[in-house]
Parts: C-alpha cells; structure tokens; sequence
C-alpha cells in the first residue's frame, strides 16, 4: 500500500501541481513531465548525484523526488522566487513596470531593476526619474545614455572616468608597450639562465643572441636584468648591447651606469659610450646628480662633466664644490655618558677618553651642550653598553668636482665658492664666456 507522501508525489508528476503561494520558498525543482516544485531544499544532499532530492513544501510538506524523474533544479534567494510571482501578475504598463523597479531597489535585485528601467522608459520615454536611474541625460533635445553623450564629444568611458580620444590612445599604448615589456623580460630572465648554464652550447647560444640584439624595446628589460648584476662581466655585456642599440632609452642607460656602476672600470667604459649626439641629454642628468644624497654620486657626476661639460655645468659645480650628506652612525650609549645642558664636558676632545663617535660628533658641533662622562677614566668597560644610530651631518669637499672646474674654466679658486661666483659674475659683466676649456681635450 503505497503511503501518503508517494500518492502526493505521484499526482503532482502527473498534473504539474505548483506548490505554494505567493510567499514561495526559493528553490525550484523541474520535473521532466513539465511540473514544478518550490521550497526548501537539503542542499547537502542535492550536492551527492547518487541521492535523491528531498524537499519541504511552504505548508511543511517533506517530499522525495527521485533523479530520473528531474529535469534541473536550482537554489534562489526567497526574494527571487516573490519577484518572479510579483513580476507574473503584473501589466505590461509603464506604472506597473515602475513598481516593480521600486520593489527591486529594495530588495537589492540591480539585474531586474535593470530590466524593468528598460521597460518604463521604452513605454514612457519622458520618464525622467527612470531616466536618470539608467545614467540617461539630454542632450540636443535627446535623451540617450551619457555614455552616448560623451563618446559624441568626444570621450571614452574608461575605469569609470571619461577621457579624451587621444588620452584613451595613449594608455593603450603604454598598456601594449607593457605587454611587450613583460615578453621582454622574461625571454631576458631566460637569456640569463642559459648564460650561466652548465651546458656550454645552451651559454653561447645565449651570449651571441644578446650580442645580436638590437630591439629598442628590449632596453628596459636589459637593464632591469642587468644593471646591477654581481658578475662585472655581465654588466659589461650589457653596456656593449646598449652602445649596440640606437635609441634613447639605450644611451640613457648608459649614462646612468656611468653613475651607480660600482665598477671605476665599467663607469669609464659608460663614458666612453656616450655618443656626441646625447651629449646634451646627458649633461642634464650629471647636473641633476651633483646635488645626489651620496656623495659618491655627485664625483661621479662631476666626473662625467669633465668629459662632456657645457657652460651650463659650471654654475651647478660651483654650488657642488662642497656639499652637506646625512650618515647613519652607530654610537655606544652607556649608562655612565650622558649629554648635558649647561655646556659641562668632562671628557676633553683628543683625550682618548671620549668614544670615537661621540667624539666626531663634538667635533662637528653637533653636541652643543657638551658631554658629561660618569665612568672611571682608564678603566675600559664594555658591560652594559647599548648601541644607537645617530644622524651626522658633515660638509664635504669634493675634488673631482674641483677638478672638473679646473678643467672646464682653467681657472682656479680652489674650494672659495664666493670666489668663484665673483669671477662668474665678472665674466658674465664682461660678456666673456665661462666655458674657456674644451672638455674633449
């Protein structure tokens, strides 16, 4: 005999019953004979294909379907399924559309409110509230979506800004350029491995691709692999690409090894690449270099001027004669050191008695309020001792730079930058020119 639940399964199959009302649960089973059944789902369950589905109805009814007697199923919000019943008995009418557009927002279903916007305005193309919900505005007489409008002005919607054509143009090329980079690199990263390989027939096929390489486009990922590379020999390679290479990129690149090379050897080689036709360009950057925070740089910098320096370079080497830089130093601070205020130094300079560090800082002026030492004279102690990190300003005199104007002016007032601006201003009075030497020879 078959039970209640078999009897009330069997006649939905055969009548496509609709369980429910208006307030429906949300998940939907379709059965192969054309019915539906709504409610709530064991999800768990339905998740394992060898399982039938078990459902239970709004009115709490617990049914069982079996898999060959379903089409498809599908799990839904409650907010969906009452939207679908609210959407079946409405009218194809401007109002009805628009209250079910208000249904939509606050039940946070966008895709529908989307679709019923659409409606009102195709019935009622004035509506402007609607209007404006769709980001639709006027234009000539018009209303259209400001898409529309922009791209009619001209602009071009991109990440959810309007831009001009020619702008739009340019970040497609720069988005390309980066595609094209990122190939480089990683063929460059590839060209780098087999370099080192300890196959030899995989490292000169490397080597003589790169020495054949005259892509413009290949500069950046050349550097970025190369310019401080630990292997110097590497490094040189690349300056030998990059002097192969006729672009701008290449011999900027070249200049700027000429800078931060740890290498005398490489930095000159740079120099030496330098063609007559980027001397100019490169001026600038050793210009721009001669105020650097590291005091290496601006001697490099200046050491590149002394080969390729214009009457430009001069000013900005007199102000470069002598230069402040900031170091980090590590002082011992002990219990038994203290700074003071009121002037008291027991600790005389040159006495031995005073740390190394501390002592450059007196020297330096940069302890005004002298330096109190509480512990034992000659009794050397480490016990206790911690370390800190402390900002030295110091002002330093850099010979190349001196050198460089030397050559460039034949002139000499040494480090005396009022000296030398004097003697600027006097030329400059006589309309004489600064730049008397000539850097090539």
């Amino acid at each position: 005999m078959p039970d209640r639940l078999t009897i009330l399964l069997v006649l939905f199959c055969l009548f496509g019953m609709e369980w429910g009302t208006a307030e429906l649960c949300a998940d939907v089973i379709r059965l192969k004979n054309g019915g539906e059944i709504r409610g709530a789902m064991d999800r768990q369950k339905a998740s394992r294909e060898n399982l039938p589905l078990d459902i239970v109805s709004l009115s709490g009814i617990q049914m069982r379907v079996a898999r060959e007697d379903v089409e498809f199923f599908v799990f839904r919000s409650p907010r969906v399924e009452e939207y679908e019943t609210r959407e079946r008995q409405a009218l194809n009418t401007a109002d009805d559309h628009w209250g079910l557009v208000m249904w939509c927002v606050r039940n946070q279903l966008e895709k529908q409110k989307q679709h019923h916007l659409e409606q009102v305005v195709r019935l009622s193309p004035n509506h402007e509230r609607a209007r404006k919900m769709l980001d639709h505005v006027q234009f000539r007489g018009d209303w259209m979506p400001r898409e529309e409008m922009m791209s009619r002005k001209g602009y071009v919607k991109y990440q959810n800004q309007y831009i001009t054509m020619q702008e739009m143009a340019l970040i497609a090329a720069e988005e390309q350029q980066q595609d094209v980079n990122q190939e480089w690199f990683d063929q460059m990263k590839r060209w780098k491995a087999a370099l080192y390989s300890k196959t030899s027939d995989d490292s000169q096929a490397a080597l003589a691709e790169l020495q054949a390489l005259r892509d413009p486009g290949a500069v950046p990922a050349l550097v970025k692999i190369f310019a401080f590379h630990p292997d110097q020999a590497a490094r040189g390679l690349m300056l030998e690409i990059l002097d192969a290479i006729d672009s701008p990129d290449a011999k900027e690149a070249i200049v700027r090894q000429a800078l931060f090379d740890d290498s005398s050897q490489l930095r000159n080689q740079a120099l030496g690449f330098i063609p007559k036709s980027y001397q100019f360009q490169a001026n600038k950057i050793y210009i721009e270099h001669l105020s650097h925070s590291d005091n290496k740089i601006v001697n490099r910098a200046a050491r590149g001027l002394e080969e390729i320096g214009t009457e430009e370079s001069v000013s900005h080497l007199v102000d470069a004669l002598i230069t402040s830089h900031t170091y980090i130093v590590q002082i011992p601070y002990r219990e038994g050191v203290t700074f003071g205020a009121n002037g008291s130094n027991n600790g005389q300079l040159g006495s031995g008695v005073l740390p190394a560090e501390i002592e450059l800082l007196a020297r330096t002026g940069q302890l005004p309020f002298g330096v109190q030492v509480n512990e034992p004279i000659g009794i050397p102690s480490q016990a206790g001792v911690k370390w800190k990190p402390v900002k030295v300003h110091r002002n330093l005199k850099n010979s190349t730079v001196l050198a460089t104007l030397a050559k460039l002016t034949e002139e000499d007032f040494g480090y005396d930058q009022r000296l030398w601006r004097l003697w600027m201003a006097a030329q400059k009075n006589h309309g004489r020119s600064l730049f008397t030497a000539d850097p090539a020879s």
